[in-house]
């Protein structure tokens, strides 16, 4: 938007990138009346200022994020993050919305203190009750991945610019540095050398920070039964 200078009202011309998603070239016409689309600076949950994340190459990203770990709508997408990542079946979306906007769970580690008698009369996304047999099922389904690998873990909480992969990627690279939850959670990727060792040169500091202010979603996790593998 801004170093094409869109506004709304606009008539553009766009391509298929990738052969599917459309984007825009360039601007063709701007009328008198257009309306410009200004950069969002607080969040419209939560009303809590936003921010950038960086990049691989030190610099900010061109996405904004919502910069309060306790936004709601954050909070359910942290606990869908992990659902997915994990593959853990049969709990959508609205459910969670549900489960959260009731006190039910209010964070990730939760999900592993559930019960059937929590589930059963939740409506579904389907717009029904979910029903004792479905809330065994998602119980089920939940503590089936208790038992995690140090990239499952730190690569489904929500890490700013780490995801199971990238866990992976670092831990080989630190060859040895890097195996353990504890090496995870001391400053080591603070310390430039070992970053650009791990290939995080750029990375590291905010990864660190990110992670400590995880930690309390790691110890949940860890005291509700999940183990590391």
């Amino acid at each position: 938007i801004e170093n094409l200078d869109i506004a709304i009202g606009d008539t553009v011309a766009i391509y298929k990138a990738g052969d599917i998603i459309p984007r825009v070239l360039k601007v063709l016409h701007r009328p008198f009346n257009r309306v410009l689309i200004p950069e969002p600076t607080h969040c419209p949950i939560c009303g809590e200022p936003v921010a950038r994340r960086s990049n691989v190459g030190g610099g900010d990203t061109a996405d904004i994020f919502c910069d309060n770990d306790d936004c709601e709508s954050k909070v359910v997408g942290k606990i869908m993050r992990y659902l997915n990542s994990l593959d853990i079946k049969e709990l959508g979306r609205s459910t969670v919305e549900t489960l959260t906007s009731q006190g039910i769970i209010r964070d990730i580690p939760d999900l592993y203190k559930l019960t059937p008698d929590d589930l059963a009369d939740v409506v579904s996304d389907s717009g029904k009750k979910l029903g004792r047999s479905n809330a065994v099922t998602i119980v089920k389904n939940i503590q089936a991945r208790n038992a995690l690998t140090l990239p499952e873990l730190l690569g489904s909480i929500g890490v700013d610019s780490l995801g199971k992969g990238r866990v992976e990627n670092i831990i080989e690279a630190g060859k040895g540095s890097m195996d353990t939850l504890s090496d995870w959670l001391s400053p080591k990727l603070t310390i430039d050398t070992v970053a650009a060792q791990c290939g995080v040169k750029n990375l590291g500091k905010t990864i660190h920070k990110s992670l400590a202010k995880k930690k309390h979603i790691i110890d949940g996790l860890l005291a509700n039964g999940v183990k590391i593998i």
